[in-house]
């Protein structure tokens, strides 16, 4: 796991500004997700708890994989997340909000500087069935900071002045030799 907090460190910046918040959200969306109810300032000013149906939710077998894998990281990397703040510092939250599968961070995060491909669709879920909510063009940079799950790689991407432009679930068989720098 230290490899993880020194890959973290790497990777901080445009991709990924507060792994501590990247981690959070990801465990609460999730939770939101199957109805539970945000009492915290933050869960509350982040999720609507509107449709939420109490403090016990039912996950599935997927939600609780993803859960189980946030809260493991977070305790090894000793996250403590500000819960009476009313935001958090993540760059692709409006992307987050839109996923129907929530990324976990990779203690292997790898980047693509300068994509040569053509445009890349990216979906909301790990499937191609899922709605696509954003893409990667020619000159963006593509970043892999995520755990891969069911074939599918979550991707946030920058433009070439590397400010944050999309997101989304990326089918495996992205070519790197496509790519004028690979990262780690």
């Amino acid at each position: 796991m230290i490899r993880l907090t020194f890959c973290l460190a790497l990777f901080s910046g445009p991709a990924l500004a507060d792994p501590c918040a990247d981690l959070w959200f990801s465990r609460n969306q999730t939770m939101n997700q199957a109805g539970y109810c945000f009492g915290s300032n933050l869960g509350q000013a982040l999720f609507d708890n509107a449709d939420c149906t109490g403090k016990t939710v039912t996950l599935t077998p997927e939600q609780s994989r993803i859960v189980a894998q946030v809260k493991a990281i977070e305790k090894e990397v000793g996250c403590k997340v500000d819960t009476t703040s009313h935001r958090i510092d993540l760059e692709d939250l409006a992307v987050r909000r839109q996923l129907t599968v929530q990324p976990v961070l990779d203690e292997f995060p790898s980047g693509c500087v300068g994509w040569t491909g053509g445009q890349i669709r990216l979906h909301a879920g790990t499937s191609n069935a899922t709605q696509v909510i954003g893409s990667a063009q020619t000159g963006d940079n593509i970043y892999f900071i995520h755990s891969p799950q069911n074939g599918y790689s979550y991707v946030t991407v920058t433009d070439s002045n590397f400010v944050a432009k999309s997101g989304g679930w990326l089918r495996d068989g992205f070519d790197p030799a496509l790519c004028t720098q690979n990262l780690p």
